[in-house]
């Protein structure tokens, strides 16, 4: 038994001194191997290293396209010097801590840090492990209607919204200036809307300048739908639409 024990012993320190090949994140525990191995009743196993939940992390993060926006928008630096701005950061950080599958929406004027509570609600979300999926509407949905005749590509563009664990939707029906929302807007909204809407494990956080009375307004399916899932906990979060909520006018 002893000897067969040592050979285990010697496996175990072989296999613990061998350098990996992960890129990303030095771990000194497991040598960028991504396992470590451990001598258990006599059998030589191996199991996860700690790291890996880090390097899924930073995975998400490259994944996620807010690689760029979540070291500048995160919670320690989102300003409260108004009341309104600190229920939003309250609200916003219980949603992160609570285990609710309800979805988040942020709606006011430009300027009022819609996209860095947002940002820093994901960031959080990501650090827990969340896959998360960063979608600027009027990008995107320029892309996606251009596809609409191709069935391949739009579902290869479409897919990775529909079924992110979590989708970030940065301002809903924004569209460049001057140019109304049109059935295209409608029609994508509602497909990836209601596309979540249906699958109650997946999280999605929307920010848009509209209010709820005029999401309902431009279509009442995607509105109800919005408000809907964002009710039950009160995580629909609407900021007056007045010259003191643009900080960046300040």
């Amino acid at each position: 038994m002893s000897d067969s024990v040592d050979r285990v012993d010697i496996l175990v320190k072989n296999y613990n001194d061998m350098t990996g090949d992960l890129v990303g994140f030095d771990c000194p525990k497991c040598k960028n191997r991504g396992r470590t191995a451990e001598n258990r009743d006599g059998y030589f196993v191996t199991v996860e290293c700690e790291c890996t939940v880090i390097r899924r992390n930073m995975d998400c993060i490259r994944e996620s396209g807010l690689a760029d926006l979540l070291e500048l928008y995160t919670f320690e630096n989102y300003k409260t010097t108004y009341d309104w701005q600190k229920f939003v950061k309250d609200r916003a950080l219980e949603y992160v801590t609570s285990v609710t599958k309800d979805w988040l929406c942020v709606l006011g004027c430009v300027g009022a840090g819609k996209t860095h509570i947002c940002t820093a609600v994901c960031g959080e979300l990501m650090k827990k492990g969340q896959g998360l999926k960063y979608m600027l509407w009027r990008d995107e949905s320029v892309k996606l209607k251009s596809a609409i005749n191709d069935r391949d590509e739009y579902s290869r563009l479409i897919t990775p919204f529909k079924d992110a664990d979590v989708l970030y939707i940065d301002d809903l029906f924004k569209t460049k200036k001057d140019t109304p929302i049109s059935a295209g807007d409608i029609n994508l909204a509602f497909e990836l809307i209601n596309h979540r809407y249906n699958q109650p494990n997946k999280k999605t956080i929307i920010s848009s300048e509209k209010s709820v009375n005029e999401l309902l307004d431009i279509d009442e399916a995607v509105g109800s739908r919005i408000y809907e899932r964002c009710r039950t906990h009160d995580y629909c979060l609407e900021i007056a639409k007045t010259g003191e909520n643009n900080f960046r006018l300040k």
